[in-house]
């Protein structure tokens, strides 16, 4: 019963603070998951921002670079002498080798030539482009008019080559003379595939992102990571989204980010060429930090709450053990134990709610064990037998001595003493009938008075007047007390 009784009372409690923990701890982690979740995302959009826009000048600095390329190929001699000389063979034939050489100091180059302002080229790197007119009078009158009103190197944007297919970067210089006039352009054209390679060769460890350059005007891919859809036309929600935004002024900055459940990126808009430059973080690290950080999360949490509910049910059981014994003190007294309650002892010296119950206890027991011998010593001193029985299980719970010697009885034999002993002295007639008298009165308040003959010994036969009563307990128990009484004595007087 111990065991139970200290048990049950830490379950109660531990339950309750695991109750609570568990709460708090769940609150606790939506709320860290939560502020984890967003540092982790703005950390991630912050360095897209950083990253979209330190790329974004690689691009400048690649088509600078690009310009720069076209620039000093239209002041070289061989291509101002060429336009001067009036279609001179051996003028062609010096600028065509010098085209092919030059070029070959530059990859990715879709094409390098010089050209009359009708478009017709007398050199170019691609033999079957020479002696040819690509445009006609109109579109060459504005080619013209063009190169001549930017008055140097330029990059006109970015489109798709019409024999290759491939998103190419055009540019156009003005060859001048001596005297500084324009007398025809030169032109070139590089893949943008060569920018793709040139922005890849700088991610490292800590940027490996995904590039897009999409042209703001009509929306196409300029170059992606997936060459598959350059020339196609974005259809992602998000950045296009984003490019609504740059067009209506939404973000002054030039910057958007964005994030969703697979990835985080920046979009750096590149308002002088109108061009989207997208930086993409696949995520798969960044979320798997963030997975691996919120499972250790979880698992900290729950060996934390089941360490505090063990700590707090050890510390219950530990500072229960006084009800413990004070239940135990209860439950002897319950049972008509009187002896002394030596467990209370270390108890009672505590100056706590503990120490007082105890006290109260022990306070208790004197009392009821003295009123116990008092009420013995009263039961042994009267003149007629006592006896108490269960109304239901029939155990003798008191017998006085007067009841032991007419029962036949030795002193000091009432544990051996049962009903079963006392009523089955006589004949089975006369046994039923007994037990039938008492049955009457065993679940019911009541009384009756009868006269058993018991036998003291083979020889004897005593008459006894027994007066029954059945009542009930505070504790709900019924007992049955007799009185005994000698009849053959009280029919002689």
């Amino acid at each position: 019963m111990k065991k139970r009784v200290n048990n049950k009372i830490s379950f109660r409690i531990a339950m309750i603070v695991g109750i609570v923990v568990t709460l708090a701890m769940l609150l606790l982690f939506a709320v860290v998951n939560l502020n984890l979740s967003m540092e982790l995302t703005n950390r991630v959009k912050r360095d897209m921002n950083l990253i979209a826009k330190d790329r974004s000048q690689i691009i400048e600095t690649y088509i600078e670079g690009c310009v720069e390329m076209i620039d000093a190929y239209a002041r070289t001699p061989e291509i101002r002498e060429v336009l001067k000389s009036g279609r001179d063979p051996e003028a062609i034939r010096r600028a065509r080798s010098f085209t092919e050489g030059f070029a070959e100091a530059y990859d990715h180059m879709e094409g390098l030539y010089v050209a009359e302002w009708d478009t017709y080229v007398l050199a170019h790197i691609n033999p079957d482009s020479v002696d040819k007119t690509f445009r006609d009078a109109v579109s060459a009158a504005e080619l013209e008019e063009q190169i001549r009103t930017n008055g140097h190197a330029f990059c006109t944007g970015i489109v798709r080559a019409p024999v290759t297919g491939k998103m190419v970067i055009p540019l156009y210089a003005p060859v001048c003379d001596e005297s500084g006039r324009a007398i025809g352009f030169a032109g070139a054209a590089f893949y943008t595939d060569g920018l793709g390679e040139r922005l890849r060769s700088v991610n490292d460890e800590t940027a490996d992102v995904e590039y897009s350059l999409i042209n703001a005007a009509d929306g196409t891919y300029i170059f992606d990571y997936d060459p598959d859809i350059v020339g196609s036309v974005c259809m992602d929600p998000v950045i296009l989204d984003r490019l609504l935004g740059f067009h209506n002024g939404e973000y002054p900055d030039n910057v958007a980010t964005f994030s969703d459940r697979m990835r985080a990126g920046s979009c750096y808009y590149m308002a002088d060429r109108d061009w989207i430059f997208v930086v993409t973080d696949p995520g798969a690290d960044t979320f798997d930090v963030v997975s691996r950080v919120r499972l250790s999360l979880i698992a900290i949490m729950v060996i934390v709450t089941l360490l505090m509910v063990v700590l707090c049910a050890y510390c219950v059981d530990r500072l229960t053990k006084p009800v413990v014994a004070i239940n135990d003190e209860i439950r002897r007294l319950r049972r008509g134990d009187f002896s002394q309650p030596h467990s209370l002892d270390q108890y009672m010296s505590r100056e706590d709610e503990f120490g007082a119950i105890a006290g109260a206890v022990a306070d208790l027991h004197n009392a009821l064990s003295d009123r116990n011998r008092l009420f013995r010593e009263i039961l042994k001193a009267q003149t007629v037998g006592t006896l108490v029985t269960d109304a239901i299980t029939k155990d003798v719970i008191l017998i006085n001595d007067m009841a032991l010697s007419m029962l036949g009885f030795s002193p000091g034999t009432e544990d051996y003493v049962t009903v079963e002993r006392i009523f089955n002295r006589t004949d089975d007639e006369e046994g039923i009938r007994i037990h039938t008298i008492i049955d009457g009165i065993r679940r019911r308040d009541g009384e009756v008075t009868f006269v058993h003959p018991v036998h003291p010994d083979p020889e004897t036969t005593r008459n006894l007047r027994i007066r029954a009563r059945s009542i009930r307990l505070s504790d709900s128990d019924r007992v049955i007390i007799m009185t005994l009484t000698d009849a053959d004595r009280e029919d002689e007087s």
